[in-house]
């Protein structure tokens, strides 16, 4: 599926929608190790600083993403791939990922096993 900006959707959003939680997520898993302050994270995703504000309490509850240092009085935010949580979801996304690519290859989806959930 293609988003109106020409890019495909990911399998994160085809599998969970492009809601702003999501969109989020989505974004900052795409680029581990880097931090962005909320307006970034909003310019990114395309959703206003405020919906990022909003969405990123639920976020952090279940530790998906974490405050990662304040520069000033901007806090930093990142994919948390130090918790469970994280890890859970980045190998649900190469899940996903490996399904889209057989589904591409005209390899039943249903055949995909994945070591990360053995």
């Amino acid at each position: 599926m293609t988003l109106k900006d020409g890019m495909k959707e990911t399998p994160i959003q085809q599998a969970f929608g492009n809601s702003p939680k999501a969109a989020i997520l989505n974004f900052l898993h795409a680029h581990v190790g880097y931090d962005y302050h909320m307006s970034e994270i909003g310019k990114h995703v395309g959703i206003s600083r405020q919906t990022v504000a909003k969405s990123l309490p639920d976020l952090m509850y279940y530790n998906l993403v974490k405050a990662s240092r304040v520069i000033g009085n901007t806090t930093m935010y990142k994919f948390n791939m130090n918790s469970q949580q994280g890890i859970k979801f980045h190998n649900l996304n190469k899940v996903l990922v490996d399904i889209v690519i057989a589904d591409e290859e005209g390899v039943d989806p249903s055949v995909i096993t994945s070591q990360e959930f053995q």
